[in-house]
């Protein structure tokens, strides 16, 4: 549930998160700002994964399949032909059947609404 939030505009902020977890972007602007300098990593960074994982084609798994896990499960197929996997209780079997739901991912986002 998402009130005043339109499902796009959620499933975005998801899909912007997730490009900034696996490309490392945090860590590589707070190395940007200490060094000044991007040849000068930190010892720790090594350059063949300055990049991170790649989502193309990636397994993405979403708990929650509503408007704002269906409008992310559709961004990350055209962005990034992403395989989806899904589940949700709400949902019927033969979509879940559809969806192919299975143990591993390479990454999980969960979109569930807080109960009192």
């Amino acid at each position: 549930t998402n009130a005043g939030l339109s499902p796009g505009t959620a499933a975005e902020f998801v899909m912007g998160l997730m490009i900034a977890l696996t490309r490392h972007v945090v860590r590589a602007d707070r190395d940007l700002r200490l060094k000044k300098n991007w040849s000068a990593r930190l010892p720790y960074v090594e350059a063949s994964q300055d990049m991170g994982i790649e989502l193309r084609g990636a397994t993405i798994g979403l708990v929650g399949l509503g408007s704002i896990g269906s409008t992310l499960a559709a961004l990350l197929k055209a962005a990034f032909a992403a395989r989806i996997l899904a589940y949700d209780p709400w949902v019927s079997q033969e979509k879940m059947a559809a969806q192919k739901v299975e143990k591993h991912e390479d990454l999980l986002a969960l979109k569930l609404s807080l109960l009192s």
